[in-house]
């Protein structure tokens, strides 16, 4: 499975589970790791803890399915990445509410994670 072919995929659920606040301005570790994956689902676990690892602050748990993206998908992620090279990296015009790709014909809404 290559990496554009993983951007078709869809969550099944993502639960998280908030222990408790994190007092502003402390520092956190974020971990993650795949417990279990299959085919075509996986099942990521992560968790937010203080830096010494003694008090956790949230725990999560993503159920992700394999769904191969469409040549409609590819087409557009396509036209959206040439547009961000056009731009020399300027990302800026998919914060817009709905922008025009030029030469993809596509509409997009809102960000994307190119």
């Amino acid at each position: 499975m290559t990496t554009t072919s993983f951007l078709g995929g869809v969550s099944r659920t993502i639960n998280v589970s908030y222990i408790r606040a994190v007092p502003l301005n402390t520092k956190v570790h974020i971990s993650a790791s795949v417990a279990q994956h299959g085919r075509t689902m996986a099942l990521i676990r992560g968790e937010m803890t203080s830096p010494d690892g003694k008090r956790i602050y949230a725990t999560c748990e993503h159920h992700k399915v394999h769904v191969p993206p469409t040549a409609s998908i590819d087409e557009l992620r396509a036209g959206l990445q040439d547009e961000v090279r056009r731009r020399g990296g300027d990302r800026s015009f998919l914060d817009a509410p709905l922008a025009d790709v030029k030469g993809s014909g596509s509409r997009v809404t809102g960000k994307s994670n190119l």
